[in-house]
Formats: C-alpha cells, sequence, structure tokens
C-alpha cells in the first residue's frame, strides 16, 4: 500500500499486490483499490499513486497492471481510460459469495 499526504491530511491511497499471470509467462500486479479524497480529485494524484504502484512494481520485474472498475463507476472508467487502460474484452470477471461460497467451504 501506498498513501498520499498533505502535512497530516491523508489524501489518498493504493492498494495494490503482485500476481503473475501464466499466460503472459511475466509478474505484474493487481491493484485492488485506490482512493482519492473528493478534495484531491483534479489534482492529479490518483495518476501520481498508479505511477508510484508502478515504479515499485517494475523494481520486482512486473510488466503490467490489472484491476477491476465497477461496471457503474463511469468517473472511474474515464480516469482509467485517460490514462490508457484498455477493457480486456478476453477475460470475465467472477465471483462466489454467499451461499455458494459457504458450501464451497463446506466441501
Amino acid at each position: 500500500m501506498l498513501l498520499a499526504f498533505d502535512g497530516d491530511t491523508p489524501l489518498g491511497m493504493i492498494l495494490f499486490f503482485y500476481e503473475f499471470s501464466t499466460w503472459r509467462g511475466r509478474p505484474g500486479l493487481y491493484v485492488q483499490d485506490i482512493y482519492v479524497a473528493s478534495t484531491a480529485r483534479g489534482t492529479g494524484l490518483g495518476r501520481k499513486l498508479i505511477a508510484a504502484a508502478v515504479t515499485e512494481a517494475s523494481k520486482r520485474g512486473a510488466v503490467y497492471l490489472r484491476l477491476s472498475v465497477h461496471a457503474d463507476n463511469e468517473g472511474g472508467t474515464g480516469f482509467y481510460d485517460q490514462l490508457g487502460f484498455r477493457h480486456a474484452a478476453h477475460e470475465k470477471m467472477m465471483v462466489l459469495e454467499g451461499d455458494a461460497f459457504e458450501a464451497m467451504g463446506d466441501s
């Protein structure tokens, strides 16, 4: 996790972890969460947080970044589009939760 502050005031954070893509044959990183306080939006802080995560991950040989954005988050989608992200049409996010999650754990 990387944190951004203005003095003692937290302004943003990015939470990521390293992963390995077997079909790429290369390491990368997955951004679990990114948050920028409303008072800091439009200042470039989100881009700086992503850039800092990429810099850190590159030191470990990472060559890509993946993240998921909620389908109705138009602001987030627009932000990622501006940075050069593309929709990974070859992937489909799958979730196991609730009763199905519990049943899997009991099996």
